[in-house]
């Protein structure tokens, strides 16, 4: 029997293998954002997406990211991790988003992670935080323009 490898690498190696991730060669913020709520619904739980300015935010007021696993938020965001009551092969998506996105960052109880990307001004991450139900966990991420249909390529 062969020893099992540890993946390294975990963002480069989905970045390079976009094919194996996403429904088709584009990058679609809105094809990310369902992923987590479908995410989501597998672990119980009712998320929605709301998109303001370039970001596209899922939330819930039930946290999903602590559901199903002992990993840290961050190790989440920059790791495959299997997805309980999902099917066989299925994998949390989270990941995708730090491949994918230019700013990615998760907040609850108006307590902010900034996972990849510049750090937003205050102003900008108010503004959207006001716009979402408070209490609630929030994934946001945005794609910045033009990125969507040429990023991954060489």
């Amino acid at each position: 029997m062969s020893e099992l490898k540890v993946i390294t690498n975990t963002v480069g190696k989905i970045k390079k293998a976009k094919h194996l991730y996403l429904k088709d060669q584009d990058i679609s913020a809105n094809e990310l954002a369902e992923n987590l709520v479908d995410d989501a619904k597998h672990l119980g739980v009712k998320a929605s997406v709301k998109k303001i300015g370039c970001w596209w935010c899922v939330y819930s007021d039930t946290d999903w990211l602590e559901k199903g696993t002992d990993e840290s938020i961050v190790e989440l965001f920059n790791n495959l991790r299997g997805l309980a009551n999902a099917p066989q092969n299925s994998f949390r998506r989270e990941v995708l988003l730090t491949a994918f996105a230019d700013h990615v960052l998760t907040c609850k109880d108006e307590v902010c992670v900034y996972i990849k990307g510049k750090e937003k001004t205050q102003n900008e991450l108010s503004d959207i935080l006001k716009k979402i139900p408070k209490g609630n966990r929030i994934v946001a991420f945005c794609i910045e323009p033009n990125q969507e249909k040429d990023q991954g390529q060489p």
